[in-house]
């Protein structure tokens, strides 16, 4: 073999493999997309479920973003908010109340 044939050779090999990452990329996505649908893009948006393809395909921040199409900033935001004297309160009130709001 000549040298520019070597090179060309070397050209291809290198294409080939940037194309077969493109590949695993793209299959690793659709596999990660039809598993968010199985188990519904709400249930994933729950901090819970959110390192699902992260832990089990070993995916991105971006990537698991992008299959629900969620922010990065809603990714990891921590709400602040105490809303346990509100539900304190509303158990109280079913207790006292246990028929308020339905018809009898």
């Amino acid at each position: 073999m000549e040298v520019s044939q070597l090179k060309e050779l070397k050209e291809l090999r290198e294409e080939n493999a940037k194309l077969k990452r493109m590949y695993a990329d793209q299959a690793l996505m659709l596999e990660m997309a039809k598993d968010v649908i199985s188990k519904s893009g709400k249930a994933f948006r729950q901090k819970n479920d959110r390192n699902l393809p992260l832990k089990k395909y070993k995916a991105s921040v971006e990537q698991s973003v992008s299959i629900v199409k969620m922010s990065r900033s809603s990714w990891y935001y921590k709400s602040r908010l105490n809303d346990s004297e509100i539900v304190t309160k509303l158990e109280e009130m079913v207790e006292n109340y246990p028929s308020r709001g339905f018809e009898n």
